[in-house]
């Protein structure tokens, strides 16, 4: 399953939301080069898991959000489970995103 593009506040509520599936979500901003490096293994990632949902955030499009949930630095990876944040691993880093699949 793609890696879903959040363009506003109620994409996002709806992406989250979802009570079936928990949702990883990659807050990142298009001048981030680790984040350029690490969104192909999360895309893969969302390929290989479709009991999960996989978002995309940019920090600069959507700074309510980022605020919101206290992102400090990009790229964050924050998993939801019935629209409320229950992990959270910071930096391009693939096997630390792959434990946040893991209950």
């Amino acid at each position: 399953m793609p890696v879903v593009e959040i363009k506003n506040s109620a994409a996002f509520v709806q992406l989250i939301g979802d009570e079936n599936r928990d949702v990883i979500v990659d807050f990142t901003a298009s001048w981030c080069g680790p984040c350029r490096v690490i969104a192909p293994a999360f895309a893969k990632l969302a390929d290989e898991n479709p009991s999960f949902l996989f978002g995309k955030v940019d920090i600069d499009d959507l700074k309510e959000l980022a605020k919101l949930y206290n992102i400090n630095s990009v790229p964050s990876f924050v998993r939801f489970s019935k629209s409320q944040p229950v992990r959270r691993c910071t930096g391009a880093n693939i096997n630390k995103i792959k434990e946040l699949l893991t209950v």
